[in-house]
């Protein structure tokens, strides 16, 4: 479709777009940055071992859906995702967010429909605020601590490193 805003936000949609149309079936989908994540293992094996028992036939593992990097800070600990979330939704959300752990929507992996719907749903969001600005991020933190879907969604310090993060993580 057209570009209506920050190719950071259309990546979602495009995503989704692609995968509902496509033929193709996949067990899981993982979603990162373009330039500037790098995977230690295979991600595969991990969730592999996270969602299956036994072998594939024993069935899944009714826990967490999808796994979302923290940046190991509280949204009021970080000014970049201070500025994030004020340019792209104003002040409206900040008492109920500032306290919050912040997901890194750079690193997203789990379930293949589960992602896939997460990935409708943030772009959706994420056109609510000012799509001038970066919003991709700070709508996915708006959807992941929501009490209706926070339960499917665990936000996890180990399955990634932050290196933005360190310098201020470290004060």
């Amino acid at each position: 479709g057209q570009l209506t805003g920050h190719p950071h936000m259309q990546r979602l949609i495009d995503i989704w777009h692609i995968l509902e149309n496509s033929k193709e079936e996949y067990r899981f989908l993982i979603t990162t940055d373009v330039r500037d994540v790098v995977f230690q293992t295979n991600p595969s094996e991990f969730l592999e071992e996270l969602y299956y028992y036994g072998d594939r036939e024993s069935g899944w593992h009714e826990k967490t859906g999808i796994i979302i990097a923290s940046e190991r800070l509280n949204y009021n600990q970080q000014e970049w995702n201070i500025k994030n979330i004020h340019e792209g939704y104003g002040p409206i959300f900040w008492d109920w967010i500032k306290d919050k752990e912040i997901g890194n929507v750079g690193v997203m992996l789990g379930r293949y429909d589960e992602m896939k719907n997460l990935l409708m749903l943030n772009w959706l969001v994420s056109q609510a605020g000012n799509t001038q600005h970066f919003t991709d991020q700070s709508s996915l933190n708006l959807i992941i601590h929501n009490k209706l879907i926070s339960d499917k969604i665990k936000i996890d310090d180990n399955i990634a490193l932050q290196v933005g993060t360190l310098n201020e993580e470290l004060d």
